[in-house]
């Protein structure tokens, strides 16, 4: 939301016209009543994992204890990056410091790329008034709202998956100003081509080409994963076990009804499966701590 917010203020204060902020504000609407209405559906939550502007209360909504403990964990995970959140963080995270809990457990490149953004941001003021004066402005409310969403991720998700955008122009923008009259046209051509023979190599090479290139007429047959069967209130349940050296359950072609855990609450909707499931009644505290999220 508070993305959206601050691009509209962007685009409105570039003179954007208002039959555009119409077609912008139509389209968004559109493209989120699917997401919301997916949202609802299946946990009874429009905005799902979170409960705000919860204002229906469906007899198939995911309980909030749960809804809650997930947050927590998508939060933690965030924040304790390439490494296992600690237990004790879940009941106080007081402790958490984001040079040794975060910054040192990044990737080197991820390091690398937050340091540039910091050490470029006093810099990229003079450097775009003496580069481009006439866009001076644009330039620097594109870097407010930039840094702004930067200071915003670093405190709810700080994974680096969800700003590269943000970080990339805070970082890269500036320096690459700063060599544009060093490049020739030529030295981009010649980049270009050295890139387009790696990705030819790869994609021709790698071993996750080969094994594609097995399957370019007929598709490879969906697996079957190992499970077993258990029975929740006289209902049959079937849960996967690891394949492919993956870290987590995944029931890819298991018989339904696939769960991946013991879920004594578990009951269908309706007389049939396809009618979906529900909770049958709130979850004790023991349970929702140590589900498996």
């Amino acid at each position: 939301g508070l993305v959206s917010f601050l691009a509209l203020v962007y685009f409105i204060l570039s003179g954007l016209k208002k039959r555009q902020l119409l077609f912008l504000f139509t389209t968004f609407i559109i493209a989120f009543s699917a997401f919301g209405y997916k949202n609802f559906v299946q946990t009874g939550y429009v905005f799902y994992p979170y409960t705000i502007l919860n204002l229906a209360k469906p007899y198939w909504q995911v309980p909030l204890a749960m809804v809650n403990r997930i947050n927590q964990y998508i939060l933690l995970s965030n924040h304790y990056i390439n490494q296992t959140v600690p237990q004790d963080a879940y009941n106080n995270n007081s402790g958490f410091s984001y040079i040794h809990n975060w910054y040192h457990y990044l990737t080197r490149p991820d390091q690398f790329i937050i340091l540039l953004s910091l050490i470029c941001l006093p810099f990229s003021v003079i450097i775009y008034r003496k580069t481009y004066p006439e866009y001076f402005k644009k330039l620097i409310l594109l870097t407010i709202i930039c840094y702004v969403m930067l200071a915003a991720w670093l405190v709810a998700s700080p994974d680096t998956r969800f700003a590269f955008g943000f970080l990339l122009f805070t970082s890269l923008f500036p320096v690459s100003i700063l060599f544009v009259s060093i490049f020739k046209q030529w030295m981009y051509y010649t980049g270009f081509a050295i890139l387009t023979v790696a990705i030819a190599w790869y994609s021709t090479e790698s071993w996750a080409a080969k094994s594609a290139t097995a399957h370019l007429v007929h598709p490879p047959s969906l697996l079957v994963p190992p499970f077993k069967t258990i029975e929740i209130h006289n209902l049959v349940y079937h849960i996967p076990d690891t394949v492919y050296h993956n870290w987590n359950l995944r029931c890819y072609n298991t018989p339904l009804p696939c769960i991946y855990q013991f879920n004594p609450y578990l009951e269908p909707i309706g007389k049939s499966y396809s009618s979906g499931f529900k909770m049958r009644e709130q979850p004790d505290s023991a349970f929702v701590l140590n589900y498996y999220y």
